[in-house]
């Protein structure tokens, strides 16, 4: 086959001109033009061409985009600030978005002044230290450090210590919101980010306007899907990657050797248990499944913060991670998150588990150690949950007849841990109350709902001056705690007209002192007349007994606030008319 020839070049002159170049029959190496005009044909020097790769040209092109899209964007920074690396930096996982540094942080807009932010970063440590110590602030960093490097921390501290100035509170809240969903938006996730969400979640009830129960729930499930995206729940992958030089969480001075590493750093390990508990205690609270489960490396974690810690406050993860376990066991065992409040099981077999709960938390407290003995927020959890075990006795047909002294014993034992943890919370200065967690409050809440549910079985169960007596000494209790809830409302400096998490809790309580107030009423008159009756003779006594009896069957109305506990009723049935008209239709002697 013959071979083409390639196609002819075209010579300078016609190419200047951009004509077609065709050569001439006469002299086939000039061009036809060239040889009619007796022009020199000569044709420029040939160079290999270059070409350059699809691979370069592609990206050059996006880059452009991406230049174009990027100018775009308002209040664009102009220098981006690089947190210094230090030496015991950095480990994780591939694949996690580099942190985005704004200057839509509290001090760039002016909502509060370096002097404040000062102040305000140390009234954080102090809250912290005494309520939420899984998120502890290092020593080294001051508002400049946390602003470079722990951005969404900062702003979370100042939200949550600007607790005395309502209306700065608001504004501080917005805008931490605003930047935390613009980064979860934009796929950030990073341990800065984490440790604002959980000291955010911690105080939580300064901020909520609606039903922040279950808000509170939907929080520490992104807390615990963040905790699984960093890997914090799993020991931490050999090898230095990416993710380490955005987390900053790689435990020194194992970082630069190849072998396998146990642990994750310390402000790591304290953000997984701090997730760990706040999911759990959101979870009892709402009567739902744990989003993440207890697990051995979550004890692990805790036992070496306890045997290496930088802070004190590490020496107690240990004990509140088996606590709740233990909560965790009576939540699966007795069906708490039954909506019907159904019971499987017979009291015999209920009073054989609560036996064996209490075993547990009495092995828990002989293994707290001696200085931590007196450790305030150890012991009220403690008395927390011999309540929440006992619990039990108000589940069930209540509506069965009689009672059986089982199910009695069971709900005044329950009493007894509640009358316990109200005294150690009342003994707790009103200094440190101030300051108190959402939990902390979510937790004497639930007490006192459990206290008034109790109490509606005493006052038919029980008439004689001990029940009288224990009914009163709830009613002192409520009054010490509704005087400081006040007190702490009023130092608020809510705008008139705004709702505040303390406003909520007075109303509710006042229901609940209301109704004790009106049985205590009850119970002195029906007292004063037997007392009188012994006094006179035979039929009168007989006739005052009768009225006496007639009293006591008229079925007590309850105020309409007992109806309502939206925030706060934990799974429980409320107080309401029935559950009096019900349990007083026992007809106990």
């Amino acid at each position: 086959m013959e071979r083409k020839s390639s196609p002819r070049r075209a010579c300078s002159e016609c190419k200047a001109k951009k004509l077609r170049c065709v050569p001439s029959r006469e002299l086939p190496s000039v061009c036809h033009r060239c040889h009619q005009h007796a022009k020199d044909c000569t044709f420029p020097e040939t160079r290999p061409r270059k070409r350059q790769s699809r691979l370069h040209n592609r990206m050059s092109h996006l880059e452009e985009m991406m230049g174009t899209l990027v100018d775009r964007f308002p209040d664009r920074p102009q220098h981006r600030i690089v947190p210094e690396i230090t030496p015991a930096a950095f480990i994780a996982a591939p694949g996690l978005s580099e942190p985005t540094t704004t200057n839509h942080d509290p001090l760039s807009c002016g909502l509060v002044t370096f002097s404040d932010a000062e102040n305000l970063c140390q009234t954080y440590r102090r809250m912290s230290h005494k309520h939420f110590p899984c998120v502890v602030v290092p020593e080294r960093l001051g508002v400049l450090e946390l602003q470079q490097e722990r951005p969404m921390l900062l702003q979370a501290m100042l939200v949550i210590a600007s607790w005395e100035n309502k209306p700065r509170q608001v504004a501080l809240e917005r805008l931490y919101v605003k930047e935390l969903g613009s980064r979860f938006f934009n796929g950030e996730r990073s341990l800065d980010i984490l440790q604002g969400l959980l000291t955010y979640l911690a105080w939580y009830h300064f901020n909520v306007t609606e039903s922040g129960q279950y808000h509170a729930y939907r929080l520490a499930s992104l807390c615990v899907t963040m905790i699984v995206d960093l890997g914090f729940n799993k020991k931490p992958p050999q090898g230095t990657t990416q993710h380490d030089l955005i987390l900053n969480s790689q435990p020194a001075p194992e970082h630069m050797t190849t072998r396998k590493l146990e642990f994750w750093s310390h402000e790591a390990r304290r953000a997984l248990i701090g997730a760990y508990i706040q999911s759990t205690l959101c979870a009892l609270m709402c009567r739902k499944q744990s989003p993440i489960a207890y697990s051995t490396y979550l004890e692990h974690c805790a036992v070496s913060l306890q045997e290496d810690s930088e802070v004190d406050t590490d020496k107690t993860l240990i004990h509140f991670i088996k606590l709740l376990r233990i909560m965790n066991e009576v939540y699966s065992v007795f069906e708490y998150g039954d909506p019907d409040h159904s019971l499987s099981m017979g009291d015999d077999k209920v009073q054989m588990v609560v036996k064996a709960l209490e075993g547990q938390l009495h092995s828990w407290r002989e293994n707290i150690p001696l200085e931590l003995s007196e450790h305030a927020q150890l012991n009220t959890w403690g008395d927390l949950a011999g309540a929440y075990a006992h619990e039990i006795g108000l589940h069930g047909n209540l509506r069965s007849r009689p009672l059986s002294a089982i199910r009695v014993s069971i709900m005044f034992d329950c009493l007894a841990h509640v009358e316990d943890y109200m005294k150690r919370a009342l003994a707790i200065s009103a200094e440190d109350m101030q300051t108190w967690t959402a939990f902390d409050w979510r937790q004497l809440t639930y007490t006192i709902m459990l206290a008034s549910k109790i109490s509606v079985s005493i006052d038919v169960i029980a008439s004689d001056k001990e029940s009288t007596a224990r009914i009163a000494q709830l009613d002192s209790y409520l009054g010490v705690i509704y005087t400081r809830t006040q007190e702490l409302f009023s130092m608020t400096s809510t705008p008139q007209g705004q709702t505040h998490y303390f406003h909520r809790l007075l109303n509710q309580w006042k229901g609940i002192r209301n109704w004790y107030q009106t049985v205590l009423q009850k119970r002195t008159a029906t007292h004063f007349n037997e007392q009188s009756s012994r006094s006179i003779s035979d039929t009168s006594v007989q006739t005052s007994h009768d009225i006496s009896n007639q009293i006591q069957a008229t079925p007590f109305r309850p105020p309409q606030t007992l109806d309502s506990w939206p925030d706060d009723n934990f799974g429980l049935l409320p107080i309401s008319t029935a559950d009096f008209m019900m349990l007083e239709s026992l007809e106990y002697p």
